[in-house]
Order: structure tokens, then C-alpha cells, then sequence
């Protein structure tokens, strides 16, 4: 997890290529925060990488 601060999210935005955005996540407490989406339409033949914590972890 990453804290950026408000006056950030607007540079960050511009770099985010597709099929990547922003979007409401909800981890496995039950909270919810803003984190990376992907358009599903865009994921056929994609690595789940779910199982490995992170994405630190799966490009290790």
C-alpha cells in the first residue's frame, strides 16, 4: 500500500496506460480504497497474479 497525497492524483492520472485506471478496492477487511483497476475486457490470456500478495511479490 501506497499513500499519495491529494494534490498528486492528477500527475499520477496522465501515466496510468491502459487497460489500468483508478477505482474503489475492497480489501479483504472490508475497507475500502482507491487502488488499480483493469478493464476485464482487456485481460484474456492475463497471469492471475492474486495468490501471490502483491504485485511486489509476482515480479520478484
Amino acid at each position: 500500500m501506497f499513500e499519495l497525497p491529494q494534490q498528486g492524483v492528477g500527475a499520477l492520472l496522465g501515466t496510468i496506460p491502459a487497460p489500468l485506471a483508478l477505482g474503489r478496492v475492497v480489501l479483504d477487511d472490508g475497507a475500502e480504497v482507491t487502488g488499480f483497476l483493469a478493464e476485464s475486457t482487456r485481460l484474456d490470456g492475463a497471469t492471475d497474479i492474486s495468490g501471490f500478495g502483491g504485485w511486489r511479490a509476482a515480479t520478484a
